[in-house]
């Protein structure tokens, strides 16, 4: 039986990608959290989404994926301003 999923990674300036899981990334943006503590000292990165079909619960098809660029503050945390 088909399905989909939804992965969320951040990619940082230099191109390092990190893997951000579902129930961080909600922390996150209700800033309980920072997500980049592993991160280079960027003020920006941009996180990308993927949805994909899936088939016997494997990756078969990229449905749909979207990127923006976030941006920090000096904590670690999205800057808003």
């Amino acid at each position: 039986m088909p399905g989909t999923a939804t992965k969320t990674y951040l990619v940082t300036e230099d191109d390092k990608i990190f893997h951000i899981p579902k129930a961080i990334l909600q922390r996150f943006y209700y800033r309980l959290q920072r997500i980049r503590s592993d991160l280079s000292d960027d003020k920006k990165a941009k996180i990308c989404s993927v949805l994909v079909k899936l088939e016997n619960r494997k990756p078969v098809m990229v449905l749909e994926s979207t990127c923006s660029y976030l941006y920090f503050d000096e904590n670690g945390y999205q800057d808003y301003d």
